[in-house]
């Protein structure tokens, strides 16, 4: 599994990368109103990081990343479950 901080690091990656945003303006705390984002481009978000990620971010859990930290976590989570999923038995 990637490390927290990697991991942390390439969600804002795709973030700066799908909003067009400076870099130095997200971090691991900043919420998505911070940034100007509406709900759209939250949406557009999940969108960039289900594919970087190969993994389906459950609609009912969207409306719940509000922050980068959100995002982190919830990409943390999906790829434990699948990794667990694909792990022997």
């Amino acid at each position: 599994m990637i490390a927290s901080d990697a991991l942390s690091q390439q969600i804002i990656g795709v973030i700066v990368r799908v909003e067009r945003l400076p870099p130095e303006h997200v971090t691991i705390d900043t919420a998505f109103s911070d940034l100007g984002l509406d709900s759209l481009a939250r949406l557009n978000i999940v969108f960039a990081l289900e594919e970087e990620f190969k993994v389906s971010v459950p609609n009912e859990a969207v409306a719940e990343i509000r922050t980068v930290r959100d995002a982190v976590h919830g990409i943390e989570m999906l790829l434990a479950d699948q990794g667990a999923s694909h792990a022997p038995l």
